[in-house]
């Protein structure tokens, strides 16, 4: 279920943070050959790579707390996106200080787009020759700060638009 709150995550330029749990580190199949060693194991960085911006496992206690603290940043840096991190279950026993959870305040989002006329006017000439366009309008609008432009502008192109759940 959580792959498909990533996906709308990775569409709508959301910000967030997936934790899941895995398989002792022991019991992983790495290296054996094997599809599979049991049916508690899924390899979900490989699932969940196409829609995240970084999808990883840890295999120390260090790395799960130099992991968070990048993950949380990379969230919100550039065009804000989920992360994904793969947490084995001895890993998840093993004793980690209190504060690996504090996410940094001070992180801004420093996304900013850069078109190019020419992209403008290959899209224009694209909506066109379109049969049936129609617009998916996504939070990258809001992240953008191109709320009230898409609202004023929008409307003269006279085509149908859908939001997606963030938007809404």
């Amino acid at each position: 279920n959580a792959v498909t709150a990533c996906a709308a995550a990775w569409t709508d330029s959301t910000p967030m943070i997936f934790i899941s749990g895995q398989v002792k580190l022991g019991h992983l199949k790495d290296g054996s050959g094997l599809r599979q060693r049991g049916f508690q194991e899924v390899s979900i960085v490989e699932i969940v790579e196409p829609i995240t911006k970084r999808a990883l496992s840890v295999r120390t206690v260090t790395e799960a707390f130099d992991a968070i603290h990048e993950l949380c940043k990379l969230a919100k840096s550039g065009r804000p996106g989920p992360v994904w991190l793969d947490i084995p279950l001895d890993i998840q026993n093993a004793l980690i200080p209190e504060d690996i959870f504090e996410v940094n305040e001070s992180l801004q989002n420093d996304y900013s787009a850069s078109i190019e006329e020419k992209q403008v006017k290959d899209l224009l000439l694209k909506w066109s020759e379109s049969k049936r366009p129609v617009i998916l309008a996504g939070n990258g609008i809001r992240t953008a700060g191109m709320v009230e432009f898409f609202r004023t502008h929008m409307p003269k192109f006279n085509t149908p638009i859908m939001l997606t759940w963030k938007a809404i």
